[in-house]
Parts: structure tokens; sequence; C-alpha cells
């Protein structure tokens, strides 16, 4: 693959017009707001990572690496190079004042015959790993950095329980060392030109370390779980430059503080590994995908930076999320989070997710709500919610929603089981009742709240 021309920087104006024709004429087609998640090509395929860069998708696959442009909906999935290797991870880049290329972290490991741990594309795939001794690492988990107009500037590639930085010099030398453990994740931000890095230790304890003087030096937090975890995504918030959020096994956490401290957002407590993360400012959207031990589809959102969490289910099975990549369009109001799966290659979903059907969300609290309609006769409809991250292991809870007159005695039991996280609606029937006020109750753990309602005959 030869290196390519960056007409973004060249001709901005041209690209911004083009990319906003496009984007009007797909919304006057009904095309942007269709319903819910949908496939995006390389079905069937397992993708390790998705990275989104100067109007392409590039994936990473365990047959090589994949290109789209995604500003076409005709446009298919190009195979660019590294065929038959396993790719974890990609990483496109600037490559001088108006070029660009990509570069790519291997898993050895699994790849008969190959013994390269990085590749990149400049004028050609070649190997790109001097300076990492080859038989110390088994493969490449995570790649990001600082691209330079100069050349590449300093690119990050996680291996082992190690990290490595690469200069304008070509050379790559190590700048962290874990021991025993795993380094999962390493992020650049642009804005700050912090590096952060993640994984975990030999003893399974999850750390996050950040530095300052791009990995001369570090401060490694351990974050207090309370068993076994691990660090695997990390994410800068665009609105401010101290909070930072961090993927883990079954939760995601949360820094206020640059690093010092690490909280728990209110989502915990799940059967999820967050491997991806990812932010929409516009709109303060929060995004954690992941997957289950037997790679089972998982994806949140917040907008409220993580205080409460609601469940995304797409209408058909998904293997696990691997990846995120959230891409804004020429309308401020319209993004597209695609997401790289275990083995049903990339899907789509547009933003905001104002259209998706309420079946599909499974929220973050507790809620009772009003009767409707309300007076009734002689039937009406009673809406409840059980929230994501209940307290019993298996993800239920035991409830009961009840009806009584006004003297307190129960006219009827509508609910008594145990439930999993949803969005439910049951309808109560009246018609050997007398006209009067009555009451219901629904209690699921430590949630209880009784609303009335009329019935009028």
């Amino acid at each position: 693959m030869k290196i390519e021309i960056n007409y973004r920087r060249l001709n901005i104006i041209l690209l911004k017009t083009f990319v906003l024709v496009v984007i009007n004429i797909l919304l006057l087609s009904g095309f942007i707001f269709s319903q819910g998640i949908e496939p995006f090509g390389l079905d069937g395929m397992k993708v390790n990572d998705i990275k989104f860069y100067n109007a392409y998708l590039f994936a990473a696959t365990d047959s090589g690496v994949y290109r789209r442009y995604i500003f076409n909906d005709d446009s298919v999935w190009k195979h660019i190079g590294l065929e038959n290797k396993k790719i974890n991870t990609v990483y496109p880049h600037d490559f001088g004042p108006v070029s660009w290329t990509v570069t790519a972290g291997v898993a050895p490991t699994f790849t008969p015959g190959d013994s390269a741990l990085i590749y990149c594309a400049c004028d050609g795939w070649v190997i790109a790993d001097t300076g990492i001794n080859r038989n110390e690492i088994l493969e490449i988990n995570s790649m990001d950095g600082f691209p330079s107009p100069v050349i590449c500037g300093e690119t990050y590639a996680a291996g082992g329980g190690k990290l490595f930085r690469r200069e304008i010099s070509g050379w790559y030398e190590e700048v962290f060392n874990i021991g025993i453990g795993k380094v999962n994740v390493v992020r650049a931000s642009t804005v700050t030109g912090d590096v952060w890095i993640g994984g975990e230790t030999g003893i399974f304890a999850p750390y996050i370390s950040k530095s300052t003087d791009l990995g001369d030096s570090w401060l490694t937090t351990h974050p207090d779980l309370g068993g076994d975890n691990a660090c695997n995504s990390i994410l800068f918030d665009p609105n401010d430059t101290s909070v930072v959020y961090a993927g883990m096994e079954g939760l995601v956490i949360k820094t206020t503080d640059g690093g010092a401290t690490w909280n728990p957002t209110a989502l915990t407590n799940t059967p999820y590994y967050f491997y991806a993360l990812g932010y929409v400012g516009f709109i303060n959207n929060l995004f954690a995908g992941g997957s289950t031990k037997s790679n089972e589809f998982g994806l949140y959102y917040s907008n409220d930076g993580g205080d409460n969490w609601m469940q995304i289910q797409p209408q058909k099975n998904y293997t696990g999320i691997s990846g995120l990549a959230i891409v804004p369009t020429a309308i401020p109001e319209v993004y597209i989070l695609y997401a790289s799966t275990f083995g049903d290659g990339v899907l789509r979903l547009f933003l905001p997710i104002t259209d998706v059907n309420d079946e599909d969300i499974l929220p973050g609290n507790f809620k009772l709500f009003q009767n409707y309609p309300n007076p009734f006769n002689p039937t009406t409809k009673i809406k409840y919610t059980i929230p994501v991250g209940t307290s019993r292991r298996d993800g239920t809870v035991s409830v009961q929603l009840r009806v009584y007159d006004v003297l307190g005695n129960e006219i009827a039991t509508l609910i008594n089981e145990e439930k999993p996280a949803g969005i439910y609606e049951v309808e109560f029937d009246g018609t050997n009742l007398t006209s009067g006020i009555y009451f219901y109750k629904m209690q699921a753990g430590e949630f209880l709240e009784t609303k009335k309602m009329l019935l009028l005959k």
C-alpha cells in the first residue's frame, strides 16, 4: 500500500463541501435515522480493532487489515494488506505534512511463520519494530501516538507487560515495564500531551498509569475494585481534561482528578469486559462496549457522565464488542457509532439514539410509572423499569406489583417473579370492581413505590 496524499489537508473546504452534500442526500433519502443497530460489512469475521481516519474506517482482523470509505453507503471493505496475519490493532496517522499511513500491531504467536510485531504501510507494508525484542513480546495489544507534521512523531506500542516508544529516528525503546503483567491499552491525548496506559499486574490486579513527559516517567495507580480485574480501555472526556474513563472487567470507572483516584460509575456488576469506550461531546453521550467470556454483545450509554446508564439491545444476537469508533458527520446533531465485534464484522448505529425503539434500551434506575389511561374503565396499563446492575449475580431482581383498595386490602397480584433488567408493562382489569380509588405498589429489592389510580364506570 502506497502512502496516500491527505486531501483533507490540501483542500479542506472541498472535502467538507462534498461531505455536506452527501450527508444531506442521505438525510433526504431517510438513510440517516434508521432504526437500531445494523451490520456494516465484514459479516462473520472477527474484528479485533477499528479506527477512523481521513474519511476511512480501518479494521484489524485475523486475516489482515481492511479499509472502507464511509461517506458512500455503496462502498465496500477492501483488503489492503497483511493477508493471513492476525492483526490486534491498527493506528492510522499522519506521515509528513501532506501524507498519512497505517501502522499495525500483529500477533505473530498466532501467525505461522511470522515473527514481526509491527508493520507500517510505508511504500508497501514493511516491518517496523526495530528495537523491540520479538523473543520477549508475543504480540502487540494496542497502539497510539502523537503524529508529527515532520514524519511519524512518537508512536506507542503496548506488548506483554511493556510499552515501547518510537520516535522520529524510527527505533522503538522501552519506556514502561509492569513486569509479569500486561499492558492492554495505550492512549495519547493530543489535547494535554499526556500518555495513559492500563492493564493488569502479575497478581491480576488492575493498574492505570499516566505520563506527562511522553513516557519518560510514570504515575501508577491501582484502582481498588475488590478482586481480580484489569483495565481494557481508556477514554478522555472531550469537555473536561481532568476527567478520564477506564473500561474494566464488569464495570466502568472514572477519575476527576487526573488519575490520582478512581471511582466506579453507575455501570457496575455486569458480565462484560469493556474493551471499548467512546464519547460524543456535542450530545454528551458516553458509550461503553464489551463482551462476555462467551462473546455476548454488550453496549451501554450514559448522558450524565456515568451517573446513570442505559443498555442498548440489538434486535438480533451479535457477538461481543472489541472496539468503537464514533464519527461526526457534517450535520452537528448527527454522529455514527461503529462497533467491531468478535464474530459479526462491523456494526453501525446512528446517533443520537432517539430513534431506537424503547424495547431496545435498558434503564439505569427503578421506576414505576403512572398508569394509563387514568381514570380508566375497565382496563389500564402499568409500566415499570428494572435497571441494569441489579444486586443478584444473575442480573435479576425479585419484583412484586400488587393492587390495593382504600382500606389496604389486596385486590390483585400483577407481578410476583424474578425479572431481568428491562422496560415492562402489565395490564390491570377492573371489570369486577366498583368505581373508586385504588393503589398499586411495586417492590423490587430495596425499591418501594406506591401510586394512585381511579376507576370510573
